[in-house]
């Protein structure tokens, strides 16, 4: 007979404790009550219909309690063959063959369900990161393409801010100062009399 092995993701079967038997048999119970309760609705239903034959036909006493035994015993054949299947499969659940693992398979099995697997998890996940989410790759400027950008950014627009400031100056201001009239002093008081001195 071939040694029995666990294998992963499929549990040995255990032998049932006092309390799960116990259980199974309740179970079990509760069933053949409920049989029994079926049987009996049925036999009163047979009655019910032999009572009221056509023609208002009464069934003798004696026939009436052939009627009733015979009931009765097919629904203790029932009952007894129901505890027969109850008894067999505790029975069947009892006799399942069971393997003790030892400290080292079970390590071996927990490494094999829990370390292995989550390990195997981490690395789909790196793979479908570096597949769908790439890193950027960070790009570094050579030295004379860096110093042609401060030259453009910095230095040039430096020179460049007081010549723009004297252009603007010329254009708003400076025309405005070549156009406009510069009044003498005389034209002054002359102006000033001829404003206050009444009519």
């Amino acid at each position: 007979m071939p040694p029995y092995r666990a294998t992963i993701g499929q549990q040995p079967k255990r032998k049932m404790n006092a309390a799960q038997q116990e259980e199974q048999a309740q179970k079990l119970y509760y069933m053949s009550v409920e049989r029994k309760q079926a049987a009996e609705k049925q036999r009163k239903s047979e009655l019910e219909k032999m009572n009221t034959l056509p023609g208002s036909h009464k069934l003798k006493r004696a026939d009436e309690e052939k009627i009733v035994d015979k009931l009765y015993i097919q629904h203790m054949q029932n009952l007894e063959r129901t505890r027969a299947k109850r008894q067999e499969m505790l029975i069947a659940a009892n006799a399942i063959p069971t393997k003790k693992m030892g400290e080292a398979e079970l390590l071996d099995s927990i490494d094999r369900m829990y370390t292995q697997e989550r390990k195997r998890r981490a690395d789909v996940e790196k793979n479908l990161v570096a597949k769908y989410q790439p890193e950027s790759a960070t790009k570094t400027l050579p030295k004379s393409q860096l110093q042609a950008v401060n030259q453009r950014l910095y230095y040039d627009q430096k020179d460049r801010f007081p010549k723009l400031r004297q252009e603007l100056w010329e254009k708003h201001i400076g025309s405005q100062e070549k156009t406009s009239k510069k009044v003498s002093a005389g034209e002054i008081a002359s102006l000033t009399q001829r404003l206050t001195t009444k009519d």
